[in-house]
């Protein structure tokens, strides 16, 4: 365990302690390539198969998953063997930039239905006239 945290941390530099303080752990690995959105991608061929590819991400302190694209993503999960950074890759007309996950922000999509208008309405009783208390006769 420490040798292998030791070497991480020979690989890595300073990037190391930042990977170390925010994972718990630093893997080491050469650094296969980088992202549009600033993620890099190591391969440990060290490692045990499947958990040789890794990512860290740009930003640390959120980590989101939907922020690997596609063509990294197809390389992590050994769906393709050559990563992006070695290839060219051909985008087709229909395709649209690769954008993270918004749900839970303000730039989630909304129904036009959900935000005019309410789809429950809540009873609410009608005001009851003032009823008079009953008069009872005598010794009842």
């Amino acid at each position: 365990m420490a040798v292998r945290l030791f070497r991480g941390l020979m690989s890595k530099g300073l990037d190391g302690l930042k990977e170390l303080y925010y994972t718990g752990a630093v893997k080491p690995g050469a650094c296969v390539g980088k992202d549009a959105l600033g993620n890099k991608y190591y391969e440990d061929l060290d490692d045990l198969y499947g958990k040789h590819r890794y990512v860290i991400y740009a930003n640390p302190k959120a980590r989101e998953a939907t922020e690997v694209t596609a063509e990294w993503h197809a390389w992590i999960h050994h769906v393709v063997d050559t990563p992006p950074s070695m290839q060219t890759i051909q985008k087709e007309a229909f395709e649209v930039p690769h954008r993270a996950n918004v749900t839970g922000s303000a730039s989630a999509y909304a129904a036009r239905d959900t935000v005019t208008k309410a789809k429950m309405q809540y009873w609410r009783p009608k005001a009851a006239s003032p009823v008079a208390p009953k008069e009872y006769p005598e010794g009842f």
